[in-house]
């Protein structure tokens, strides 16, 4: 089967229109079940998950400007308190949980309610599935999908912030759309979960931008209003919401005191990347020592990272001045 099939799965040719919270989508996507659509569609995923978005900021923050990267950090934490909140708010199952056809991860998997999926376009899944998935223990929600919402936080922010160019826009999307059909043919997220996890991409990404790029005080002060709103409406997860408060502290040390200007070339990036990775780490390290609620600690180390780190490089000579004094 050709790849480009894969790309149009959600075409408007297909026969059949599919819904929110239904499972006939995802049966049809693994019916392509070649190993090496299953392998591609894995290394996707993989490349989604969490451990990969502390090396973009890093990346960002000391391989490139320091502002518009924390920018972007900025975008991923709104991102991760949506979703994260989204999850524990609205509790609902994932395509692998109803359906007994489909397997998950590409693996067979236990389904905890079959036939539990909606029945109409617009309708959620059945409210026994919900239940059944509500009392497990350590219940793993699937709406909206975490894996395309930081996605799209992350790589339409780095386009906004850094003003990248068109190649890079077409790179981003396509990354996104990509990450939209692994989540489904693995039978982790209905298309309903992707469209939420898109949403919160998009909004956090601008939400951002706005807030960090000076304008006019209406609109930043709309997308100031909308971030608190996020954080009121989902604060079940407390380390989320603390680390955006010590990232807030972090950029208001910046904006008061000014950012460094970075040295060019390759030894002095490398140089500040090894000083990023260093300092994150042994932070990270440290914190395992304090006596502290752990939203507390978050907010320290998220408040003290950056400057701290951004102090260091500066005296090593790795920025061309320090940030004011």
């Amino acid at each position: 089967m050709p790849l480009w099939d894969l790309a149009v799965i959600i075409a408007s040719s297909h026969e059949e229109d599919y819904s929110m919270f239904e499972t006939d989508l995802h049966a049809w996507l693994q019916s392509f079940n070649a190993p090496w659509v299953l392998a591609l569609m894995r290394a996707i995923t993989f490349m989604g998950y969490d451990w990969i978005y502390p090396l973009i900021v890093i990346g960002a923050c000391f391989g490139g400007r320091l502002r518009p990267a924390l920018t972007v950090t900025l975008s991923l934490l709104l991102a991760s308190v949506a979703i994260h909140g989204g999850k524990d708010y609205f509790e609902l199952p994932r395509p692998s949980d109803v359906d007994a056809r489909l397997m998950d991860g590409g693996r067979l998997h236990q389904t905890l309610f079959p036939g539990g999926s909606a029945r109409d376009a617009w309708s959620l899944p059945e409210p026994g599935a919900v239940a059944a998935l509500r009392a497990t223990k350590g219940p793993d929600y699937g709406f909206p999908s975490g894996h395309v919402g930081a996605t799209v936080a992350g790589w339409l922010c780095l386009c906004l912030a850094f003003g990248w160019r068109r190649r890079t826009w077409a790179v981003a999307l396509a990354w996104g759309v990509a990450m939209a059909i692994s989540r489904m043919y693995l039978g982790r997220h209905f298309l309903a979960d992707v469209l939420g996890g898109l949403a919160i991409g998009l909004w956090a990404a601008a939400a951002a931008t706005v807030v960090m790029r000076p304008g006019r005080l209406p609109v930043r002060a709309i997308a100031f209003a909308s971030i608190v709103a996020c954080l009121v409406l989902f604060r079940t997860d407390l380390v989320d919401i603390a680390k955006v408060a010590g990232l807030a502290v972090a950029i208001a040390w910046f904006e008061w005191r000014g950012y460094p200007v970075e040295r060019s070339g390759w030894a002095s990036t490398i140089g500040r990347l090894t000083v990023g990775v260093a300092g994150f780490e042994c932070l990270r390290w440290g914190a395992t020592f304090v006596a502290l609620p752990k939203f507390i600690v978050a907010a320290l180390v998220t408040a003290a990272m950056f400057p701290c780190v951004v102090n260091l490089a500066a005296r090593l000579r790795l920025y061309e001045s320090p940030p004011e004094s």
